[in-house]
């Protein structure tokens, strides 16, 4: 059994649990000055259907390409910060955006039974939209056999992400997936790829 696989099931086995930030990495307002002169990796994903990738995704990206600063939403932020000062900074330095698309992503709904993409509020939607007014690279990935969302289904600030290339992965080839990710960052941001343990 490989450490990704081994991780994967961790992390499902987890339910509800988010990931540690010990083993993430915090933003703090303290940060080092080295850390934000890195190039910032943004992922953005559904803690209800994507969470296991994202969480994979996240510590392959930090051990194997330590370059790179990347962020996880708020495994990533210090208590007592504001949540949505330290999207929009974080957002606003990225170099690319790893937007996961689960199964339910576009048709995930809130506790009143309303979309979630329809609302302004929705983190998932904000993180994304800025991203796109500012012209940061946003790759879709699409996790466990889901569907690039058309663009008559997205809201009209979202509609612009149904033109960007896809890349898709699955459960079974988590492992090979997160290998091709780890690649097109490396690529993209012109940092070394170190070799898996």
């Amino acid at each position: 059994m490989g450490w990704l696989t081994l991780r994967r099931n961790q992390a499902l086995e987890g339910g509800a649990t988010r990931p540690s930030p010990l083993t993430l990495g915090r933003y703090d307002e303290n940060m080092k000055e080295d850390s934000l002169s890195k190039p910032a990796i943004f992922i953005s994903y559904r803690w209800s259907d994507t969470r296991w990738f994202a969480v994979l995704l996240t510590i392959s990206i930090k051990q194997r390409l330590p370059s790179l600063d990347v962020f996880l939403d708020v495994a990533s932020i210090e208590p007592g910060l504001d949540f949505e000062a330290v999207l929009a900074t974080t957002l606003d330095r990225a170099q690319v955006l790893l937007a996961l698309i689960g199964r339910d992503w576009l048709t995930a709904q809130d506790q009143a039974g309303r979309r979630r993409l329809d609302l302004e509020t929705d983190w998932v939607r904000v993180e994304i939209t800025r991203a796109l007014e500012r012209s940061i690279r946003v790759i879709p990935v699409l996790v466990d056999d889901a569907e690039m969302p058309r663009p008559e289904f997205l809201p009209s600030p979202l509609s612009r992400l149904s033109t960007r290339q896809k890349y898709s992965v699955t459960f079974e080839q988590n492992e090979t997936g997160i290998d091709s990710i780890l690649g097109i960052l490396a690529k993209t941001c012109k940092v070394p790829l170190t070799t898996a343990a």
